[in-house]
């Protein structure tokens, strides 16, 4: 019993984490391919918590399946962080 009970609340706080890398991370994200002002200059910086807030979730409820997230969130991470230029070309 006192088993599942640490389960759940690892579930609850995976699904909180969840939630705030989709509405947050990824609205931005996606404003800032569509070219609104003032979030193309953030971007990096967001792209990079989302990703390793989607790390750390795929951490901790970690599957073999899980690897494909993984490698995204890893290249995510690299593209916002190196910034090449194919990717300034494709947000202006």
């Amino acid at each position: 019993m006192r088993q599942a009970h640490r389960w759940g609340d690892r579930r609850g706080v995976g699904a909180v984490m969840v939630l705030i890398r989709v509405l947050v991370g990824l609205l931005v994200l996606a404003l800032a391919v569509w070219g609104v002002p003032g979030v193309s200059a953030v971007w990096p910086a967001v792209a990079t918590v989302a990703g390793l807030l989607s790390v750390v979730v795929l951490t901790l409820f970690w599957s073999r399946q899980l690897v494909f997230g993984l490698a995204l969130d890893l290249g995510l991470i690299a593209v916002a962080v190196t910034r090449p230029t194919f990717v300034d070309r494709f947000l202006s």
